[in-house]
């Protein structure tokens, strides 16, 4: 039978039938004997499964991926403990079934699997076999996916050391130098020390030097630049405008790349929320308009790409969410703040629940109520507010800055139900959340100054409104101020606030 005449659709009833005919060499055979010939077979079979279903992005073409994944696992089971093809097959079926695991199941079982078939891979693969490479960018990828779901800051300390073991290996790989890349990013979210960002950062720039790069590797790494290059405004390295302009020009050129016919990626929803993102970044720093709407058309795009049962499906959920926000504070659009609640709740559905996008979800909704509070002025949205606030607060966040961010944010609006309330544990609550944010932030981060500036409110009105306040409350107050406009850039937008809350905290020292 000539399966290069059918159809995917007719394909893949063959495949199934196949994989499930009785028989000692069925796919479900309880003890497989060895079989080289047999293993060679059913190599070329997956291969030919896997050109027909690169090209798809339906349910055809996950069946066709589980078909696949069946035939990599059975190959590797028959061969000889000798067959010189052994390593390679197992390097193939881990590719795949982490393929699977990132971008549909999820699945715990997809990622024993791969770390065990890698596991005995490396005892046939040594340093400067031709594989080890390969084998190289499977361990990192691996262990990468376990850090994810443990957020386990000694794995991923090993899983890179790993790599860094091996740099004449990574810097000759551009697949090594973009997982390399990652791992620094991800460890950049745990410590927000530059030195990882900008390592990160020039990884993933060096894979574009490699005009033997995969298309595929390529997409990737622009995609990551267009991410890593929007964070190093936050950190005051270097011209902000400049870095903001690339980020969005590198994600413009990774969904050039992913729009062409030949892209040998078919799930793409990556490529649109990054770059999104980098939009969404750069709307942050320059308030262009047509920012916010490129944030929004990307965004909605990678949300449709997604599909329903996607991993990444809750983050650009959230990422879109904040893109409805952003329009909402340009054009005062209730209709665009009700969008964003209503994405950030379903990014809360969706994802899991000691993940990191849940507690990003929980603060930006807790964001959305608080403008509701503010255009409406109803309780029950600044209560809310601070009910979400506070459980994103306590959500086990190893990503320091975004932890920072969720007590600074839960310390602003504590100080707006105390206006509200006028009850005075809000200010001392505000108070011990506002100095806690203070510690986790890294040295140079641009929201220092705003929230000293916070503390300086805080500490004003307990000294205005709380009879057993201390006398030295004034005095700290107008010190946090007083940082607030000294770390403040000359350009930042806040810095009327910041002015304003310093000078109240002098009116009620003058008062007195």
């Amino acid at each position: 039978m000539d399966i290069s005449l059918m159809d995917d659709e007719e394909f893949s009833v063959w495949l199934e039938a196949y994989i499930g005919a009785p028989g000692s060499g069925s796919l479900n055979a309880s003890i497989p004997s060895p079989d080289a010939a047999r293993a060679l077979r059913l190599d070329h079979l997956a291969t030919h499964t896997a050109r027909r279903r690169l090209s798809r992005n339906d349910e055809l073409g996950n069946n066709l991926n589980d078909q696949e994944i069946d035939l990599r696992l059975h190959a590797v089971d028959i061969s000889p403990p000798l067959d010189p093809e052994l390593a390679w097959r197992l390097l193939l079926a881990v590719d795949t079934l982490l393929e699977r695991y990132q971008t549909r199941s999820q699945d715990m079982l997809d990622l024993e699997l791969s770390i065990s078939r890698l596991e005995r891979a490396r005892s046939l693969i040594e340093e400067g076999n031709e594989l080890f490479p390969d084998y190289l960018v499977m361990y990192g990828r691996a262990h990468r996916c376990h850090f994810e779901m443990t957020q386990d800051p000694f794995e991923l300390g090993r899983t890179i050391q790993t790599l860094a073991s091996f740099p004449h290996v990574v810097d000759e790989n551009p697949m090594l130098l973009q997982v390399y890349s990652n791992l620094l990013m991800d460890r950049f979210k745990i410590s927000a020390t530059h030195q990882d960002l900008q390592a990160a950062i020039e990884r993933a720039e060096a894979v574009r030097n490699f005009v033997d790069a995969g298309a595929d590797t390529q997409i990737f790494a622009l995609s990551n630049l267009a991410e890593c290059l929007s964070e190093l405004s936050d950190l005051h390295i270097g011209d902000a405008d400049t870095h903001l302009d690339r980020a969005v020009m590198m994600g413009l050129e990774a969904r050039e790349l992913a729009q062409r016919p030949d892209c040998p990626i078919a799930d793409v929803a990556f490529v649109y929320g990054s770059l999104s993102y980098a939009y969404y970044r750069r709307y942050l720093h320059s308030l262009r308009p047509a920012d916010v709407q490129q944030a929004l058309e990307n965004g909605r795009r990678s949300v449709e790409l997604c599909g329903n049962g996607h991993p990444d499906k809750a983050r650009w959920t959230n990422q879109l969410g904040l893109a409805y926000i952003a329009r909402f504070h340009h054009l005062a659009d209730r209709s665009s703040l009700e969008n964003a609640t209503g994405l950030f709740q379903h990014a809360i559905e969706l994802s899991s629940e000691h993940g990191q996008i849940r507690g990003l979800a929980l603060s930006n909704l807790a964001d959305a109520l608080a403008s509701r509070f503010d255009l409406t002025g109803e309780t029950e949205a600044l209560d809310i507010a601070v009910a979400k606030y506070r459980a994103a607060a306590n959500q086990l966040n190893p990503h320091v800055v975004k932890s920072a961010d969720n007590l600074r944010n839960l310390g602003s609006i504590l100080i707006s139900a105390y206006r509200r309330h006028l009850e005075d544990e809000y200010l001392d609550e505000a108070v011990d959340v506002l100095n806690r944010a203070l510690l986790r932030y890294p040295d140079g981060h641009v929201d220092i100054g705003f929230t000293h500036s916070l503390l300086c409110e805080a500490l004003d009105n307990k000294n205005r409104h709380v009879e057993s306040s201390q006398q030295e409350n004034i005095q700290s107050a107008i010190d946090h101020g007083t940082k607030s406009i000294l770390l403040a850039g000359q350009n930042d937008p806040r810095m009327h606030r910041l002015q304003q809350t310093l000078s109240m905290a002098y009116q009620t020292k003058w008062e007195e």
